[in-house]
């Protein structure tokens, strides 16, 4: 009796290497924030959570060490901010103004770090990745001037220093140095004091206000906080960082400079705000420049010695090929690569809004009245 071959085993389908690690961080985040129903998504996008859905930058396919730790810092920064942050407490002792509302959501960031950090010891580390990560993408360890130094980031920096004792991220800690002698002189005082409060959500809110009272900050009504400072430099420093909170967001930061990382509630209020601003601020200095961005050469110049046309011209196209983009790879590749480009420009975000106020100013500076 003849006995039937077995067919062929068939081949088992191949994940992505990053799959096994996905899983990792979301069982950790789950574990972390006590929500067993929470939803975690990768996406090419910065990182954001929003009730019991959070979202994380795609990983890449050849993971280092500094992209694991970074990657599990921001999965932990969301978590703690579900399992250690009230947005209804957060939400009644925010102040109005937008520069004082930036410093508050900061420092409350810090604070929820601050207790995963105190502890856990993993979780100490992978923030400090993911803050080093973020600053260092935002080239924040060039800055030379205050102007370019967000006062949110300085003091939440300053916080996190005296709750956890651990230095600023040495990408960031020329925002700290800048801004240190004249936070430390209004309010070391009261910095002293977070430490004690820590553990309660409104107490440390109120130890923040306190904070924002001696920076002549808590009264501010409007945007422009810098009217309450007595110093005429640190107005137009405060007002230049307006819209960058990159604590509270998790990350440009990103950058990040510069990934960022909100609840909803500072999604829905700082976060567009600073975005809608931005935009504004944009149109405005594209209608100050008439020019377009693009132009080579000033027609109009009298003075120039150059031709006024262009006639650079080629001089055969005899030998011209056009190859399409799939045609060198295939759609797999394609995505990842735009997913990576997306994560690389995702801290510029936030220096976005920073360059576009600055650029407003300089313009407007030049129009005569």
């Amino acid at each position: 009796m003849a006995i039937p071959n077995d067919p062929a085993p068939r081949a088992k389908p191949t994940e992505s290497p990053t799959e096994p690690f996905k899983r990792a961080v979301v069982g950790c985040m789950r574990a972390i924030a006590g929500k067993p129903d929470l939803e975690v998504a990768f996406a090419a996008e910065r990182p954001l959570l929003s009730g019991l859905k959070a979202r994380l930058p795609e990983p890449p396919r050849k993971m280092t060490r500094t992209d694991v730790a970074v990657t599990r810092g921001l999965a932990d920064s969301l978590a703690l901010r579900l399992a250690c942050h009230d947005a209804n407490v957060h939400r009644k002792n925010a102040p109005q103004g937008k520069n004082a509302r930036a410093v508050f959501d900061a420092v409350e960031q810090a604070r929820v770090e601050a207790l995963g950090s105190l502890r856990m010891a993993g979780v100490a580390d992978n923030l400090a990745a993911m803050l080093e990560e973020r600053y260092h993408r935002g080239n924040y360890q060039e800055i030379t001037e205050r102007a370019d130094a967000p006062l949110e980031d300085a003091v939440a920096l300053i916080a996190r220093e005296r709750l956890t004792g651990r230095q600023p991220p040495a990408s960031a800690r020329k925002i700290v140095d800048l801004w240190r002698p004249w936070i430390e002189e209004r309010a070391g005082e009261d910095l002293a004091r977070l430490a004690a409060t820590v553990d309660n959500q409104s107490r440390f809110a109120d130890a923040i206000r306190e904070i924002l009272s001696a920076l002549d900050m808590n009264d501010e009504k409007g945007s422009e906080a810098g009217d309450d400072s007595e110093e005429g430099d640190s107005n137009d420093e405060q007002d230049e960082s307006e819209g960058a909170s990159d604590s509270a967001e998790g990350a440009d930061a990103a950058s990040p400079e510069e990934i960022e990382a909100s609840a909803e509630e500072s999604e829905a209020g700082e976060g567009e705000t600073s975005e809608a601003d931005a935009e504004e601020t944009a149109d405005d200095s594209e209608m100050s420049d008439t020019r377009e961005a693009g132009e080579a050469r000033r027609a109009e110049a009298p003075w120039s010695n150059l031709p006024p046309m262009i006639d650079y011209h080629a001089f055969t196209m005899k030998f011209d090929e056009t190859v399409k983009a799939e045609e060198l790879c295939d759609i797999a590749e394609l995505d990842r690569l735009r997913a990576y480009l997306d994560k690389q420009l995702a801290h510029l975000q936030s220096a976005v809004g920073r360059l576009a106020n600055r650029l407003q100013r300089r313009l407007m500076a030049q129009q005569s009245r």
